[in-house]
């Protein structure tokens, strides 16, 4: 089993962010992760994956409507 975790930061005024559920997957799968959000003003989600200390995008693919696709999933 992988786990998966989010972090938001965000500004003034404050988003309401909607918390998601927790993502269970089979090593070897991808993990779908969505941030709803739910604000009056303009906002940008952005997604990182943290492996080991360092940042890593090459498995990690992030879309516009704050879905992301995090590929080939390994366990820690």
């Amino acid at each position: 089993m992988c786990m998966c975790m989010s972090v938001c930061m965000y500004g003034d005024p404050p988003p309401v962010i909607v918390r998601a559920d927790n993502v269970s997957v089979i090593p070897g799968h991808a993990a779908q992760l969505t941030c709803v959000v739910q604000s009056s003003v303009e906002f940008n989600i952005s997604w990182q994956q943290v492996t080991n200390g360092q940042t890593s995008s090459e498995r990690l693919l992030a879309f516009h409507n704050g879905t992301a696709i995090i590929r080939s999933l390994r366990p820690t």
